[in-house]
């Protein structure tokens, strides 16, 4: 039998995961999809939430689709230790092409949050009365 030792963290892995969380904190997702993310409890959140690490954070949540729910969980991407022969690599790929798609939506949401602070309330209402009109027109 061999022995099983415990990951031991460094204190700039932490600080990369509080900063991980405060971005997608600040995106919208709950402390529960934040903490699934990145790979911590959600009692880790709440605490770092309670001793001021993540900051301010924004009131209200983005929705997001069931699409993308289907991608933030951290599980979801990782490769078990145990796989190894032919569907190893092809595993690996798979997993490095989520991973890649799941930067792509955090980059995506930040554009979001970004947008709707930079575009007036009026600017928005006027482009959605615009839209519903050239789509009454197209029935």
């Amino acid at each position: 039998m061999s022995a099983t030792t415990a990951k031991t963290r460094t204190p700039r892995d932490t600080e990369n995961k509080v900063e991980q969380a405060k971005k997608l904190l600040a995106q919208g997702l709950s402390q529960q999809d934040v903490a699934k993310q990145i790979v911590v409890s959600g009692w880790t959140i709440s605490q770092w939430k309670k001793k001021g690490k993540l900051g301010e954070l924004p009131k209200g949540r983005i929705p997001k689709s069931e699409a993308t729910r289907a991608l933030t969980p951290a599980a979801a991407t990782s490769t078990p230790k145990s796989v190894r022969g032919p569907k190893a690599g092809k595993i690996a790929a798979a997993s490095s092409s989520v991973e890649a798609l799941q930067a792509e939506i955090v980059a995506l949401r930040e554009t979001i949050v970004a947008l709707k602070t930079l575009v007036p309330a009026e600017t928005l209402a006027a482009y959605k009365q615009a839209r519903a009109l050239a789509l009454a027109a197209l029935d």
